[in-house]
């Protein structure tokens, strides 16, 4: 597999997990006292995906670079 074949192949892949992510999202209702505070904010299952990402694209330049 070339290097066009598999960037497009990883990009679809990419594009396909982020849509089932967030599909299958349920929206939840605030608790009748209010939002919480700034500091008891939950971190949602997004931030994997935005790490996977980064270490992707470090490698990427790593490999670019060379």
């Amino acid at each position: 597999m070339n290097k066009k074949n598999l960037k497009y192949f990883l990009s679809v892949c990419l594009i396909l997990a982020f849509s089932v992510v967030f599909a299958n999202k349920t929206l939840t209702l605030p608790k009748p006292s209010g939002p919480p505070g700034p500091g008891l904010v939950p971190i949602d299952g997004g931030i994997f995906y935005l790490i996977t990402s980064g270490i992707i694209f470090g490698v990427y330049t790593l490999k670019k670079k060379k």
